[in-house]
């Protein structure tokens, strides 16, 4: 089974550092998610920075829609 995500750090340069219970750190540049029209909503830094850890901690997400 993959590691849990504990904790989510941001960035202005739309990066995400995900922290793993295994104390392994990756950073995920999510420039290429900008250009999806579904994903336009995160080039505003507020909205980039709202995502939260899903409930069982395996994913990310930003809003219900």
């Amino acid at each position: 089974m993959p590691p849990k995500i504990i904790n989510l750090i941001f960035n202005e340069e739309y990066n995400l550092i995900v922290k793993f219970e295994n104390g392994i750190q990756k950073k995920y540049d999510c420039h290429y998610l900008l250009n999806d029209p579904r994903y336009s909503i995160l080039k505003l830094q507020s909205i980039f920075k709202s995502a939260k850890i899903d409930s069982g901690g395996y994913g990310i997400s930003w809003t219900e829609e």
